[in-house]
């Protein structure tokens, strides 16, 4: 399909939190190389062949590559968990794995003039006890755009948004956006978003996640003093944390090769299904994003269905 005036997000995603996602926009259309040296923005004019679009991505990654603070390639360490550092990947983007390195990365894309786009769909809105997970680094970290959606409505409706900072909307103030759909600002979905938003500031809904957040990963990390196929337990700063399965706690080997599901856990996520438990997974890791408003008592009920059934079926 041909992709014209294309611009060719580079996605930059935390595990388990939060997200980011570096991009480029420019008036040029000359060698993206060229273009990223001149300053930091791209825009594909013309580009008709998806192969064109994946050159360039590479080009920015390789960029990004070359500093030492954000580089360390190998998919196996970031999946397990076991790289500090983050991972360039010319399809996909690029991972980091601690919420620790968000600075690093703000710090290396400005100084080469790189937009830093904050991907905050699933982190944004109180998840990670902030109202964007970025916030936890303080303002002068803040990314250049970010891009929200599912917690903008509490997912009672389809919305989604992009927050640009004031350089970037002066850059766009005066430009037509070929960008857009039918029902974009959908009266319905806008009135849900605002809904949505006061409810967040009014019921303390971003605070609770907050204390909430603290008390389940404290609750989770009891489970990993017990029970030994829990290799680490990763959040503790709002209402959303990993639990990583392993064969073994020193080698941290998963229990099945990445991505795969191990069967054990698929057991598990079958039989905490009919127990009324709702489980999400990727891999050897267990995700939990209860929502903002669970009761205290229904979170530790939850946890103790999750403690006696990884003592059932993880058990050695």
């Amino acid at each position: 399909m041909p992709i014209d005036a294309a611009v060719t997000p580079l996605t930059i995603m935390g595990r388990p939190v939060p997200s980011a996602m570096v991009g480029a926009l420019n008036e040029a259309g000359d060698d993206p190389a060229a273009a990223l040296e001149r300053d930091g923005y791209l825009l594909l004019r013309g580009v008709h062949d998806a192969a064109e679009v994946m050159a360039a991505r590479r080009e920015v990654l390789a960029r990004l590559a070359a500093v030492d603070e954000i580089a360390e390639p190998s998919e196996a360490a970031i999946a397990t968990g076991r790289s500090r550092r983050a991972e360039l990947n010319p399809d996909l983007g690029a991972f980091w794995r601690s919420v620790s390195e968000g600075p690093a990365l703000r710090r290396v894309t400005r100084d080469r003039g790189v937009l830093l786009i904050a991907d905050e769909v699933m982190s944004g809105f109180g998840r990670c006890g902030q109202w964007f997970a970025w916030q936890q680094h303080g303002p002068q970290h803040a990314p250049d755009l970010i891009t929200c959606a599912k917690g903008l409505t509490g997912a009672a409706a389809p919305l989604g948004a992009v927050i640009v900072s004031a350089a970037v909307y002066a850059r766009i103030e005066r430009r037509m956006l070929p960008i857009g759909l039918t029902y974009c600002g959908h009266p319905l979905s806008c009135a849900a978003g605002l809904a949505a938003v006061r409810a967040y500031r009014d019921e303390g809904l971003i605070e609770r996640s907050r204390q909430l957040g603290a008390w389940m990963f404290e609750r989770l990390q009891r489970l990993q003093e017990r029970h030994q196929a829990i290799g680490e337990v990763r959040g503790g700063d709002g209402l959303f944390a990993v639990v990583e399965l392993v064969a073994d706690r020193v080698t941290r080997e998963p229990l099945a090769p990445w991505p795969q599901t191990p069967p054990a856990l698929a057991a598990l996520l079958r039989d905490a299904l009919a127990q009324g438990l709702s489980l999400a997974s990727r891999g050897n890791l267990i995700i939990l994003a209860p929502p903002l408003v669970i009761a205290q008592d229904e979170l530790a009920d939850a946890i103790e269905r999750l403690d006696a059934l990884l003592a059932h079926h993880l058990s050695r």
